[in-house]
């Protein structure tokens, strides 16, 4: 892996398209990803997509089900809100919701595959040590399985 001036990156952002995925999982840092990948797109037009992934599974147990369209109207009323905000933000910006039932590289992939190469936008967690190797990393497993350009904006 080589590395890359500031000056090369800005250039690189500028360069893509602004239409841009945003991973949100509604946390810190998927809001700071989202008002950065917003003010990118304040002058340039084009379509912000929201994208959470909800994987619950819900055959069998009543309970399970039950739990599921709870986390359903959550994730959609959570949607609906960053939405909300971001129009408040930046009025103006056209943002679409996707709610999709999947595991998030299998979403991304979806995406992807009718929008075209449009890049991906996460907010980073900053873990390290223990609570990374016990909880992982979020952007490293998109960063293997994605095939689009991954922009990672770090929360702090």
């Amino acid at each position: 892996m080589s590395l890359v001036e500031p000056k090369q990156i800005q250039s690189a952002v500028m360069s893509f398209p602004f239409n841009y995925i945003l991973l949100t999982d509604f946390s810190e840092g998927s809001k700071v990803a989202a008002d950065w990948a917003a003010h990118q797109m304040a002058e340039k037009g084009g379509t912000m997509h929201l994208l959470h992934a909800l994987l619950i599974p819900s055959e069998g147990h009543a309970v399970l089900v039950n739990l599921q369209s709870k986390s359903e109207k959550n994730a959609r009323d959570d949607l609906q809100d960053q939405k909300a905000g971001l129009s408040h933000l930046m009025p103006g910006l056209h943002v679409e919701c996707h709610l999709i039932h999947a595991q998030a590289p299998v979403v991304v992939k979806r995406l992807t595959k009718s929008l075209g190469d449009v890049p991906l936008v996460m907010g980073t967690q900053s873990r390290s040590g223990v609570d990374a190797f016990l909880l992982g990393n979020a952007s490293h497993i998109m960063a293997e399985y994605t095939s689009v350009p991954l922009i990672l904006i770090p929360s702090k």
